[in-house]
Formats: C-alpha cells, sequence, structure tokens
C-alpha cells in the first residue's frame, strides 16, 4: 500500500490532474534486464496500453500486463479530497479547490494464479475495516496499527513513525 497526502495551507487553494502512463520504449529499456539481450531487442513484443476506469465512490482502477502473454495487474486507487471536487477522467482523475487530498493505493497481480483486481479491491477494503465481501466488519472500527513496520521505517531513517523529528 502507498499512501499519499497532499495539503494545502489555505482552504479550496490544491487542485491538480493525476494519470498514469506506463513505459513503451522497450528497446530502450531492455539494457536493464540483460546486457547479451541487444540483438533481440526487435523480437520484444510492447504489451497493450493499460486501461483506466472510474469505480465509483471515489477509486479508480488502473489496468494491465507488463507483456503480451506476462502477468496482469491491478492498482485501485482511493482519494479522500477535503473539500472542493473530484471528477474521473479518461485517463485519471482531477482535484479542484481542495484544502487536502488522499490518495490510498493497492495493486494486485495475478502471478500467483489469483485475481488481480479482487487482491488489490481487498486490501482497499481491509482498510476502511471491510471484510472482502465489502461488508462493515469490527464494528466499524478501523483496522488497528502495525507497530512493526512503524518501526522498521523508524529505525531505517532515524525518524519516529509520525514524521516528527
Amino acid at each position: 500500500m502507498l499512501v499519499v497526502r497532499l495539503t494545502a495551507d489555505r482552504p479550496g487553494a490544491l487542485t491538480f490532474a493525476a494519470t498514469l502512463d506506463d513505459r513503451r520504449d522497450i528497446a530502450a529499456d531492455m539494457y536493464r534486464y540483460d546486457a547479451e539481450l541487444g540483438a533481440k531487442v526487435d523480437s520484444v513484443t510492447t504489451p497493450p496500453r493499460p486501461t483506466w476506469a472510474s469505480l465509483g465512490g471515489g477509486r479508480f482502477a488502473w489496468r494491465g500486463r507488463g507483456h503480451p502473454d506476462g502477468t496482469h495487474f491491478d492498482a485501485r486507487f482511493e482519494v479522500r479530497n477535503a473539500g472542493g471536487t473530484l471528477t474521473a477522467t479518461a485517463d485519471g482523475f482531477r482535484v479542484a479547490d481542495a484544502q487536502a487530498v488522499t490518495i490510498l493505493l493497492t495493486v494486485g497481480t495475478d502471478f500467483r494464479g489469483t485475481n488481480p483486481g479482487a487482491r488489490a479491491g481487498q486490501d482497499l477494503n481491509v482498510i476502511h475495516g471491510r471484510d472482502a465481501g465489502g461488508t462493515q466488519n469490527m464494528g466499524g472500527t478501523p483496522m488497528p496499527r502495525r507497530t512493526r513496520p512503524a518501526h522498521r521505517i523508524e529505525s531505517r531513517t532515524g525518524l519516529p513513525p509520525d514524521g516528527s523529528r
């Protein structure tokens, strides 16, 4: 999970458009995989472009494949805006006149045979204290904060988990 929090120092000062794109220049990227593949770059097939969909309720999906015959991925976004408006666009979303925005991102793949969209959606539901079917559990109480990952962040950066110094 990735969480991005954007804030402004006054109401209505935050406006932006968010889009995603994938790398299309496969030949220029091949050096990362194997230096010996230079002569075989022409045989690499560019995967189809990922698609963007609005799922309603401030949720969006970006779906695609890493290779035409490869692993499917499904990235799910939930956008929570304080003030202003949230609008779906053809290739992302737009926030206008907000004071703060939180973007939650989860990603699922079919690498181990699972449905990538179901996995990514389930991860977003867990954040809200909902089960995989979207039903509220734990009496609506948020999931407890895990202290172990926060401890690892603190030990690597030297900062406490809340980001204060």
